[in-house]
């Protein structure tokens, strides 16, 4: 009677996949998440894959056929030789730390159908350029391109309901938090756009080619380790009057002798607020271009900007867009006040 009593529960916790079964098939392990609906989750290897591998769709196990649904957390961490992964349709879920240290690793294939991508799913893939995210993909972890220093896209469909991209950049589907700034991106320039209000965790570490960066009025708070690594900054401006809230250790690696250009009614503001305090902060001026900070060449004159030595500016507008870049010996614009940036310099002219 004991031992059909112990069959029955034995048979009963298969059934309902309570009891995981686990199993090995080319290589890579598995565990058995739903015995009825017959599906697994990739767990880990044997020995660590090298090259190219394709994850396969379906696995079998004593005669049963299973879908795989999920790769789980860890499943190749460290797998250092691995250069690039397919993972095939029917997976809804990348655990954290998947793919973590894969630093050979230059493609992945994520698939439609993945709903969620665990934290730092991907961190220190160095090697890996671009990235697909698809439609399907409406729950992305924390840090999941942690110090990927070759990334230079993360682009996101169009159709996806919870996430967008720009110019390679991951944003949240409404354009106020900026999630991720790949850090391989050659550009020296960034305007952040004016619809954001929120600058992520770690959203631009390790982005060594970024020299000047706008922060628009519209940023509120800039989350921890946002621009750590960013060792090539030599200025910033920051254009909210309120200085917005930071995490101690947002600037980490960042030079505090570079200028932080902020409006001049909030200097004092900024030189009270906390970290902002640290940094060589600097007024923008609204009567003119200062002779002792920009080149002397440069002037305001009958309503248009003259540089007649062609050296490069770079014009702004006050929500932190970028309407001008060239070495034009004149320049006009629209009636209203701007930042002009040039030989480093930052300061407002009124047109």
């Amino acid at each position: 009677m004991k031992q059909t009593l112990l069959t029955f529960i034995i048979a009963l916790l298969a059934a309902t996949g309570a009891w995981a079964q686990e199993f090995t098939f080319d290589n890579l392990k598995y565990k058995v998440t739903d015995a009825t609906a017959k599906t697994v989750t990739l767990t880990r290897y044997v020995t660590k894959p090298t090259g190219e591998l394709t994850i396969p769709a379906t696995v079998t196990n004593e005669s049963t056929e299973y879908s795989v649904t999920s790769i789980g957390s860890d499943a190749f961490l460290n797998c250092s030789s691995l250069t690039a992964v397919t993972i095939p349709d029917g997976v809804t879920s990348i655990g954290s730390y998947a793919f973590r240290s894969c630093s050979s690793l230059t493609a992945v294939t994520i698939p439609e159908g993945v709903a969620t991508i665990g934290n730092y799913a991907f961190g220190y893939c160095s090697s890996l350029t671009a990235v697909n995210i698809p439609a399907s993909a409406i729950n992305i972890g924390n840090w999941v391109f942690d110090a990927c220093t070759a990334l230079t896209q993360i682009n996101v469909a169009s159709g996806n309901t919870a996430y967008c991209s720009e110019n390679g950049i991951l944003f949240n589907k409404d354009k106020t938090t900026l999630i991720c700034y790949p850090a391989g991106k050659p550009q020296l320039e960034y305007t952040i756009p004016s619809s954001v209000t929120v600058i992520g965790e770690n959203a631009f570490a390790y982005c060594d080619a970024l020299t000047q960066v706008t922060i628009p009025a519209s940023v509120t708070s800039i989350g921890e380790w946002a621009f750590d690594g960013c060792t090539a900054l030599t200025e910033m401006t920051v254009l909210a009057t309120t200085p917005p809230t930071v995490g101690s250790m947002a600037f980490n690696s960042v030079s505090r002798t570079i200028p932080v250009y902020v409006p001049a009614t909030s200097l004092a503001t900024y030189q009270a607020a906390a970290v902002w305090n640290g940094f060589n902060l600097q007024a923008i001026s609204t009567t003119g271009l200062p002779a002792a900070v920009m080149p002397e060449s440069i002037r305001m004159q009958g309503g248009m900007l003259h540089n007649p030595q062609g050296l490069h500016l770079t014009l702004y507008d006050m929500q932190g867009r970028q309407v001008y870049s060239g070495t034009a010996a004149t320049l006009s614009q629209p009636a209203g006040v701007y930042v002009v940036r040039c030989a480093g310099a930052s300061c407002k002219i009124v047109f």
